[in-house]
């Protein structure tokens, strides 16, 4: 993905455009296929590495982190339409909305002011109408230049064209966080209650025996305000999950990409899990799980603890993707989750599946939803 970024990302260091390449020029490039490539070194001086010693610090790890090659924040709701309290039991999400900001550093030095900044970032933003069975999305590209793209820790505040998330006060939580693009917007604000989940390791996550991540999420954020779809004004409540993840190295050769899965149920649980899928199609050692119930009881599942079985596939545009899975955890749970839209996929300068899905145990009662991410 990064080598193909870089591409987007030279055409722009030439153009000095902020909205993004269509995907048209750039062919719609695999997600999963361009994050596993590595690439040339670009400079004498090394970016930061991922460190089992180095420890996660909020608030100030909420911030960009230019030293290291990339990183991105990752916002995904599951939305109802407001009618005057908490979002409703018992009926699935009515919206889904995503808003990424992707970060990409060109070079390890300190960053230049004005249009010889070295950092690049990128937003992605979607959303899905369940009843019209239609989904929308929006890319935005840009150096980090003043009046296009911004990014701070303290106060934390996040900009590109078309979308911007930033604290309300003095501390993270709350958010104001607006997106539009692609004939859909939301103007909404966020507030965290539960704990922060430091993923992996005390939030290093491991990716394989050389690469890794720092990870944490934050799952259930509360949510209000309002969705646009075609000029009209919906009031909206309902939850948000944000992931944050950095690093340097890319995945190793021989992975094609990664299925992962956010799910918030009702009855105030959380799972988070991923597997990283190999060209061999043998389960790779490193795929990872999390369950967190109503209590605050966390549980993290390795590779063989857990399982992602595929149930129903559909086929855009030459690939293969499954909206429909059933999941198991050793000694939890087993629950079936489905895609609420078959194609919610994201026809960006880099491809990938990202959209809402419902929760339901396998006798078909509704759990829950959330958001499943499948690159190839």
């Amino acid at each position: 993905m990064w080598r193909r970024l870089t591409s987007v990302f030279s055409l722009l260091l030439l153009a000095g455009c902020a909205e993004a390449p269509s995907s048209e020029q750039f062919g719609g490039a695999r997600a999963g296929a361009v994050l596993t490539e590595s690439e040339p070194a670009t400079d004498s001086e090394p970016f930061a590495q991922v460190s089992p010693d180095s420890t996660i610090k909020l608030p100030r790890d909420h911030g960009p982190h230019p030293a290291f090659r990339q990183e991105w924040w990752y916002w995904t709701f599951a939305l109802w339409r407001d009618q005057g309290q908490a979002p409703p039991l018992g009926r699935p999400a009515e919206f889904g909305a995503q808003l990424v900001f992707f970060r990409r550093a060109l070079s390890p030095r300190p960053d230049p002011e004005g249009w010889r900044a070295t950092q690049v970032y990128m937003s992605h933003f979607a959303v899905t109408n369940v009843a019209a069975g239609a989904h929308r999305f929006h890319e935005a590209l840009s150096r980090k230049v003043p009046g296009l793209a911004h990014a701070q820790g303290d106060p934390f505040s996040l900009r590109l064209p078309g979308a911007s998330v930033r604290s309300v006060g003095d501390t993270f939580s709350p958010l104001l966080l607006t997106a539009k693009g692609g004939g859909a917007g939301v103007d909404l604000r966020l507030e965290s209650a539960e704990a922060v989940i430091l993923q992996g390791d005390e939030g290093y996550s491991a990716k394989s025996e050389q690469a890794a991540s720092h990870y944490y999420s934050i799952p259930r954020m509360s949510v209000q305000g309002s969705l646009d779809w075609d000029g009209r004004q919906v009031p909206v409540v309902g939850w948000a999950w944000l992931d944050r993840e950095w690093s340097t190295q890319p995945l190793p050769q021989g992975l094609v990409g990664w299925d992962w899965m956010a799910l918030m149920l009702e009855d105030g649980s959380e799972i988070m899990l991923y597997q990283l899928v190999r060209e061999s199609g043998e389960r790779d050692a490193f795929n990872y799980a999390v369950h967190r119930d109503a209590a605050g009881n966390t549980r993290k599942f390795t590779s063989h603890e857990f399982s992602m079985l595929p149930r129903r596939e559909v086929r855009f545009d030459g690939d293969t993707y499954v909206v429909a899975w059933q999941v198991e955890l050793d000694g939890t749970g087993a629950y079936f989750v489905e895609a609420a839209v078959d194609d919610q996929l994201m026809r960006t300068s880099v491809r990938y599946w990202e959209g809402l899905v419902r929760v339901s145990d396998l006798n078909g009662e509704y759990l829950g939803d959330g958001y499943l991410e499948m690159t190839r």
